[in-house]
C-alpha cells in the first residue's frame, strides 16, 4: 500500500522508479491471489535493464515467472525463469543474485528437477552465507531439504528442521514455506499428526505475515486433513468456500 501510494506521485522518468516498481511487485507477489501485476514487474525489469542493473532486473523476471507459475502457465513461467538465470549467470555475488538463484532453485524443485534445484540452492546458500543474508540461507536450505526429501533422501527432513529454526530465530516469513514443505513430506511418510501440526503452524504464520496466496494454499490442504479425519461436512464447507 505504501509503495503503491508512492508510485502515484513518483516522476515517471526518475531513475529510481524501476527499483521502486520492483519492491512494489514483490509486495504484490505475496498479497495478490493470482496475477494482475505483470505490467508493474515488466516495467521494473525493462527499466532496470536499461540502467544496467542486471541482478535487479533478474529479480523482476523471477517474480514474473512466479506469477505465471501460480496461474498454471508453466511455459510462460520458465521463459521468465530462464531470462532471470541468464541475467545473473556472469555477475558478481550480491543480495539480488542470491535472491534470484535461491528462488530459481525453488521453481526447479517444484518442477521435479531435484538435481538442478539442489545445485542452484547450494550456490544461493554459499552467497547468502558470504553476504550474511540469513533469510536467504533459510530459503536455500528449505529448497535443498525439499528436493532431497522428494528424492527419497531422509536427510532432507533435517534440512527442513534447520530452515525452520533459522527462520524462527529471525522472525522470517520463510518459516511459512519451511513448515508447509516439512508437513507435506511428513504426510508422504505417513506421519499425519505431525504433518497436520506443521501445516497448521504454516497457516498461522501465513496469516500473520499477510501472505494471501500461501494462506489460501494451506487452507486448501486443510480440506484433506478434515477428509482424512472423517470430518467431511467441515471439509466440504471449507472446500466450497475456497472455490
Amino acid at each position: 500500500r505504501f509503495y503503491g501510494t508512492a508510485l502515484e506521485s513518483w516522476p515517471v522518468d526518475d531513475p529510481e522508479r524501476p527499483a521502486l516498481l520492483l519492491r512494489y511487485g514483490r509486495g504484490l507477489q505475496h498479497t495478490e491471489i493470482g496475477g494482475g501485476y505483470e505490467a508493474v514487474l515488466a516495467e521494473a525489469r525493462d527499466g532496470l535493464l536499461g540502467a544496467g542493473e542486471q541482478s535487479a532486473a533478474a529479480e523482476a523476471a523471477a517474480v514474473l515467472g512466479e506469477m505465471f507459475r501460480r496461474l498454471g502457465l508453466w511455459d510462460d513461467a520458465f521463459e521468465h525463469f530462464s531470462q532471470a538465470e541468464a541475467l545473473v549467470q556472469d555477475v558478481p555475488s550480491s543480495p539480488s543474485k542470491a535472491y534470484v538463484v535461491g528462488n530459481l532453485s525453488r521453481f526447479f524443485m517444484l518442477a521435479g528437477q531435484a538435481e538442478h534445484a539442489i545445485r542452484l540452492a547450494q550456490e544461493a546458500l554459499e552467497m547468502a552465507t558470504e553476504l550474511g543474508l540469513n533469510d536467504l540461507r533459510a530459503l536455500a536450505i528449505t529448497n535443498i531439504g525439499s528436493a532431497r526429501a522428494a528424492s527419497g533422501d531422509a536427510g532432507g527432513l533435517e534440512d527442513l528442521e534447520q530452515a525452520i529454526a533459522i527462520s524462527l530465530e529471525l522472525t522470517s516469513p520463510e518459516a511459512v514455506r519451511a513448515y508447509a514443505n516439512f508437513g507435506s513430506h511428513l504426510a508422504s511418510l505417513g506421519e499425519l499428526e505431525r504433518s497436520f501440526a506443521m501445516h497448521a503452524e504454516s497457516g498461522r504464520l501465513a496469516d500473520r505475515f499477510g501472505f494471501g496466496e500461501l494462506a489460501r494454499k494451506v487452507r486448501a490442504e486443510r480440506t484433506w486433513e478434515l477428509y482424512v479425519r472423517g470430518r467431511w461436512n467441515e471439509g466440504l464447507a471449507l472446500a466450497d468456500a475456497l472455490i
